[in-house]
């Protein structure tokens, strides 16, 4: 017999735009998603030296892609800017999810890790490519420096571009609030650090006991280590780091509860 959710609330803290692709499974599996986007995500004008790196983009042998939003906003960046990908270039990404975003943009991917985390991809990196090879890495602006540091490290240059950024939904308080305020939630969902932050800005003064007992579904290890700094008293890691990993993760727990 297949495994279901059994009517399990499920709150959604990921972007707008890619809330259904957790929502839909969760509905599929028995499950009640309760949507409400704690971070939205913007494309980042570029700045004039960023703008220079792109007009030079064959000069790069290596382009480094560690999330979907990063694919979505670099080639959105490259048409309005008159540009197309350069064709000789080779493709490493973080994970299956933006591999299939690059083959969807009609983009071979070259190199991707066993672990998608930005730890095995640096590692995957510096251990493949060439010294001295010219890497171009579109990025979040609030993105953690871990490829750019071990690549250099190995002396092989990377030019990063902020091409996008994520920012707080101030405007999702109140419905967050009522949510955790009246026990309406059985697990929460994070699929980034920053959206566990703007959880705890949206719950800050809410007593800990109505929240901090909830499980926490994370969606990998850097989003769970950022969770652990904080009073969650039931933090799960998917394995894979994927929507999929979760989905697992989430399927598992709740066929435990319900046994129980």
């Amino acid at each position: 017999m297949s495994l279901s959710l059994n009517g399990s609330r499920i709150l959604i803290t990921r972007p707008s735009h890619q809330s259904s692709l957790l929502a839909q499974p969760i509905e599929r599996s028995g499950g009640r998603p309760v949507v409400i986007p704690l971070i939205g995500v913007e494309r980042l004008p570029l700045s004039a030296d960023d703008r220079e790196k792109i007009k030079k983009m064959y000069m790069y042998e290596w382009f480094v892609f560690t999330s979907v939003n990063a694919v979505h906003y670099f080639m959105e960046t490259l048409k309005q800017e008159g540009h197309s990908f350069p064709s000789h270039a080779k493709i490493a990404a973080v994970g299956s999810k933006t591999a299939r975003s690059l083959t969807d943009a009609g983009l071979s991917v070259e190199l991707m890790p066993e672990s998608y985390t930005a730890e095995a991809l640096s590692e995957t990196l510096a251990s493949s490519l060439k010294k001295g090879s010219r890497i171009l890495f579109p990025k979040s602006r609030i993105s953690r420096d871990t490829i750019t540091a071990r690549l250099q490290a190995e002396e092989k240059p990377v030019d990063a571009i902020d091409v996008y950024t994520t920012a707080p939904v101030t405007g999702n308080i109140e419905p967050l609030q009522h949510v955790i305020l009246h026990n309406e939630i059985d697990f929460i969902t994070f699929t980034s650090p920053s959206a566990v932050r703007a959880f705890l800005d949206g719950v800050s003064g809410l007593p800990l006991e109505n929240w901090s007992p909830i499980p926490v579904i994370s969606i990998g290890p850097v989003t769970s280590a950022e969770a652990e700094k904080h009073a969650f008293k039931q933090i799960y890691t998917a394995d894979p780091h994927t929507i999929e990993g979760m989905m697992d993760l989430l399927l598992k727990l709740s066929k435990e509860d319900f046994d129980e």
